[in-house]
């Protein structure tokens, strides 16, 4: 993971770690299963935009890329 988060995957992950939270434990607030969170936080894949105001919230703000 950069020191600097550039993803909207590294964002999750880094907060998420700080956190010390499982991938499974961040499921039910963003509305996405495991395997989704962990596609995003290895940069698999990207959030659709129905799921981004979950991640505004469950970041606390809005990533910037």
């Amino acid at each position: 993971m950069p020191a600097e988060p550039k993803t909207i995957g590294d964002h999750i992950r880094k907060h998420r770690l700080a956190l010390k939270l499982r991938p499974k434990d961040v499921t039910a607030q963003l509305g996405v299963t495991a395997s989704t969170v962990f596609n995003w936080e290895s940069n698999t894949t990207t959030p659709k935009g129905r799921v981004m105001p979950a991640i505004v919230e469950f970041l606390g703000y809005s990533p910037g890329r």
